[in-house]
């Protein structure tokens, strides 16, 4: 795998990633991340009686529930949006 150019030392001697390579790595993230939520979405909308915008907020809103693992609140998520209790 070609590396050269692609770390770079900062003055605490640890290794960061360089530029263009971090902002690049940090936008795949992001788009992983909204198709992850997407098929979430595409998946229960037509299962549920909820909107796609109520589905959004019901998962938003557990994003912010730090005293669970992430998967956790993705499968409770889940499973009040398919039972009816979100």
């Amino acid at each position: 795998m070609a590396t050269d150019g692609m770390w770079l030392m900062n003055d605490d001697y640890e290794f960061e990633l360089a530029e263009p390579y971090k902002s690049m790595l940090f936008e795949c993230k992001i788009l992983a991340t909204k198709a992850w939520r997407d098929a979430i979405l595409d998946y229960l909308e037509p299962r549920t009686v909820y909107t796609r915008e109520q589905l959004k907020d019901g998962l938003m809103y557990r994003n912010d529930k730090t005293d669970m693992h992430p998967t956790e609140r993705v499968n409770e998520f889940i499973l009040e949006a398919l039972g009816g209790d979100l």
